[in-house]
C-alpha cells in the first residue's frame, strides 16, 4: 500500500472513530448555553426549578401510591384518626413531624381548641406563630380539610419557583453572579420542607421578594414582604433586623432617608402583637420546643452530634444497614454546613468593606450565625432533617453574602460536584426517613 493510500486511510478511520467529537461539542456549547439563558431569566429558571423538584418528589409519591397527606408527616400521638376531617396517612406510635401542625391550621387557621381537624398542638403558642403559612394554605383550598395537603404541597413547589425567580431578579439589580440563583435553589433543607409541609421555603420565598424591594427602594412593599416572612417563620426576624441596624447606621453617619428603618420597625409589628396575643390565649409559655430549648453552649450541639456520628453512639435508624447510609450523609452534609459559615465569616469584613445594596445582609448574617452556634444537640442538630432546616436563612444570606463581597473559588467544578453529592445526599435521606416512618 502506498504512503498516500495508508494517510488517505488513517484519516478515513479517525473521521469514522472521532467524527462525532465536532458535533458533541457543539451539543455541549449548546447545553451550555441554555443553561446560561435559563440562569438569566426568572420565570425560565422558576419553570425549571419547579420541574426539578417535581421530579424529585416523583419516587416518593409513587412509594405511597401519590397520597400527598404522606408529606404531612402525621403520627397518633398528636392526631387521631377517628377526627381527621379527611383520610390521612397517619404513623403508629409514632411523634409525627412539624408539618402535622402546619396541616391543622390549614384546616382550621381560626381554632384555638384543644383539638382541631383531629389535629392536638404539643405546645399551641409555639406552632401557632407561623400562621401565615397554614392561612395561606386554608385559603387555597378554599377551606376544604380534603385539599390541604395537596394546597400545603403547591404552596411549597410554586414557593421554589418564587425564591429562583426573585434570586436571578436580585442577582441582575446587583451585579452578582449568574450562578448564585442556582446554588440558592439546590439548597438541601428546600428537600426537606417539601417532603414535611414545613415553612421553609415559604419564609424564604418572602424573603429574598423582600431583600429585592429593599435593593429597589419600594420600602411599603419591603415592610409588607417582611411581615409575611415573619409570620411565616420567626427566626426571619433576624434577617430584617440586621438590616434595620444597618439602615439606621447610614441614616445616622451618612445621612441616608429613616424611611426604611421605620418601615422595617413597623414589620416586625405584627409578628410581635400576634405572639402576645398567642400568649394571652395560651398563658403557659412553651417548657420545650421553644427557641430557648433549644439553645446551648456556643458550637457544642454540632459538634456533639458528629462526635456521636463517628463513634456510632447515636442510633440512626432502626437497622445496621440504614444506620450505615444515614452515617455515611450525616458526617459530610453536616461539616460541609459548617465549613460553608467558615467561608461565609471570612468573607463578613470584605462585604462590609465593598459596600453596596447587600452590605446589610452581613449584620444579618452575624445575627443567626450566633443563634446557629448555639443550637443543641438535642433540638435542630437532632438530624439532617433538624440541621438543614435551621440553616436555612444562615445559607441563604450566607449565599448573597458572599456574592457580594466578590467571593470565588478556584475548584468551581468541586464546589459543584460536592453540592449536587448534598442535595442527592439529602434526597436519599428523606426518602429513607419517610419510608421507615
Amino acid at each position: 500500500m502506498s504512503q498516500r493510500r495508508k494517510v488517505f486511510f488513517f484519516e478515513k478511520k479517525k473521521q469514522e472513530t472521532f467524527g462525532g467529537l465536532p458535533r458533541t461539542r457543539r451539543l455541549a456549547g449548546q447545553l451550555n448555553k441554555l443553561g446560561q439563558n435559563i440562569l438569566r431569566r426568572p420565570l425560565a429558571l422558576a419553570a425549571a426549578s419547579i420541574a426539578l423538584y417535581g421530579a424529585l418528589m416523583l419516587p416518593t409519591l409513587a412509594m405511597h401510591h401519590f397520597d400527598l397527606s404522606d408529606f404531612v408527616v402525621a403520627g397518633d400521638r398528636y392526631v387521631d384518626a377517628a377526627q381527621t376531617p379527611t383520610k390521612l396517612m397517619i404513623r403508629h406510635n409514632s411523634d409525627g413531624y412539624d408539618g402535622q401542625f402546619y396541616y391543622r391550621m390549614a384546616v382550621a387557621p381560626f381554632s384555638v381548641a384543644p383539638h382541631a381537624g383531629g389535629v392536638m398542638f404539643d405546645k399551641p403558642a409555639w406552632r401557632m406563630q407561623r400562621i401565615f403559612g397554614g392561612l395561606l394554605a386554608w385559603a387555597l383550598s378554599l377551606g376544604r380539610p380534603a385539599a390541604a395537603p395537596a394546597a400545603l404541597f403547591a404552596i411549597n413547589l410554586a414557593g421554589l419557583g418564587a425564591i429562583a425567580a426573585a434570586s436571578v431578579m436580585l442577582c441582575a439589580q446587583t451585579s452578582l453572579p449568574a450562578v448564585l440563583p442556582l446554588a440558592i435553589v439546590l439548597w438541601p433543607g428546600f428537600m426537606v420542607a417539601l417532603t414535611h409541609d414545613t415553612t421553609e421555603i415559604l419564609s424564604e420565598a418572602f424573603v429574598m421578594a423582600a431583600i429585592l424591594c429593599h435593593v429597589r427602594r419600594r420600602y411599603p412593599a419591603y415592610g409588607l414582604l417582611a411581615a409575611c416572612a415573619m409570620l411565616t417563620r420567626e427566626t426571619t426576624l433576624l434577617i430584617f433586623a440586621g438590616l434595620i441596624a444597618y439602615d439606621a447606621v447610614l441614616a445616622w453617619r451618612k445621612g441616608r432617608s429613616w424611611q426604611p428603618v421605620a418601615i422595617g420597625a413597623l414589620a416586625m409589628l405584627p409578628y410581635l402583637a400576634w405572639r402576645e396575643t398567642l400568649l394571652v390565649i395560651w398563658p403557659e409559655p412553651p417548657a420545650t420546643g421553644s427557641v430557648t430549648h433549644d439553645l446551648g453552649i456556643p458550637f457544642a450541639g454540632g459538634i456533639k452530634m458528629l462526635l456521636d456520628c463517628v463513634t456510632g453512639a447515636r442510633a440512626w435508624a432502626s437497622t445496621p444497614m440504614k444506620n450505615d447510609v444515614l452515617r455515611a450523609i450525616v458526617l459530610p452534609t453536616a461539616a460541609g454546613i459548617l465549613a460553608f459559615c467558615v467561608i461565609v465569616a471570612r468573607c463578613v469584613p470584605g462585604a462590609l468593606r465593598r459596600g453596596g445594596a447587600l452590605a446589610g445582609l452581613a449584620a444579618s448574617w452575624l445575627l443567626i450565625a450566633v443563634l446557629m452556634s448555639l443550637l443543641k444537640a438535642s433540638g435542630p442538630w437532632i438530624d439532617p432533617a433538624g440541621y438543614f432546616r435551621a440553616f436555612t436563612e444562615c445559607y441563604v444570606v450566607g449565599c448573597l453574602l458572599l456574592g457580594s463581597a466578590g467571593w470565588r473559588t478556584r475548584h468551581p467544578r468541586s464546589l459543584a460536584v460536592t453540592g449536587g453529592a448534598m442535595v442527592v445526599s439529602v434526597w436519599v435521606y428523606c426518602t429513607i426517613q419517610l419510608r421507615m416512618m
